[in-house]
């Protein structure tokens, strides 16, 4: 644990100096959201994730969409990838405002973040790539992933954190994999079709 809280106080110290915001949890208290719907936010990006994405076959022609994308940490993760389009959407507007300053900042071209809600989103059927970083409650990760089935006929799906992956496997996702992720949580790997 004291090893995690120097690492996480250098990001901090880092991102600072870089201009940029992707470590410093934002309570959802303060961002005015439901915390029985919507969980702490902290960014899932790093040498983990991209250790658990580098087992993928990623084409160029391929998409991803961060559902729950917060500050835009994982996304940034995701640009080490050929991944055609990494986009996030995000419920709330302030989070979303510091993922597009983080976004210019870096100089991150190929992106867009949609401020709404993940049950209301109908542009799913544009990616056939998923993350999710454990970022709401089971009624609204089974909405969501209704309607990415319903508007995209094959997917991939990456769950770090897998806290409800039950509703997964009652909606006849298929895990083929998973890895260790930050703080000792699993990321799986599920496939629809």
């Amino acid at each position: 644990m004291l090893k995690y809280k120097l690492i996480h106080r250098l990001k901090l110290v880092l991102e600072k100096l870089r201009g940029i915001e992707f470590t410093k949890i934002t309570p959802v208290r303060e961002l005015v959201l439901d915390p029985k719907k919507v969980f702490r936010g902290s960014s899932s990006g790093g040498s983990e994730l991209w250790a658990a994405f580098s087992k993928l076959d990623i084409k160029p022609t391929d998409s991803i969409l961060d559902i729950g994308s917060g500050k835009g940490g994982a996304m940034n993760t995701f640009y080490r990838f050929p991944f055609a389009r990494i986009d996030g959407i995000e419920i709330s507007k302030e989070l979303v405002n510091i993922a597009n300053a983080n976004i210019i900042k870096l100089n991150l071209k190929k992106t867009q973040i949609f401020c709404q809600n993940s049950t209301k989103f109908s542009q799913y059927g544009l990616y056939n790539f998923f993350y999710l970083y454990n970022p709401f409650d089971i009624n609204t990760l089974k909405e969501t992933v209704l309607l990415m089935m319903e508007q995209q006929p094959e997917f991939t799906l990456i769950y770090n954190n897998p806290i409800d992956e039950s509703v997964l496997d009652s909606l006849g996702l298929i895990c083929f994999g998973e890895t260790s992720g930050t703080f000792g949580n699993k990321i799986k790997f599920y496939k629809y079709s």
